[in-house]
């Protein structure tokens, strides 16, 4: 039973790297896609 809740704790905090890696990921994302449309609009 403790292996089953340590387990379940470990994917949870993987889960929430990949989510946190994700989510700056996307706002680099829209920060150099943001950047190349005020380019071309000059």
């Amino acid at each position: 039973y403790s292996k089953v809740i340590s387990h379940l704790s470990i994917s949870k905090v993987h889960a929430t790297k990949w989510g946190v890696s994700d989510s700056t990921a996307v706002k680099l994302f829209h920060e150099l896609y943001s950047e190349k449309i005020q380019i071309k609009n000059d």
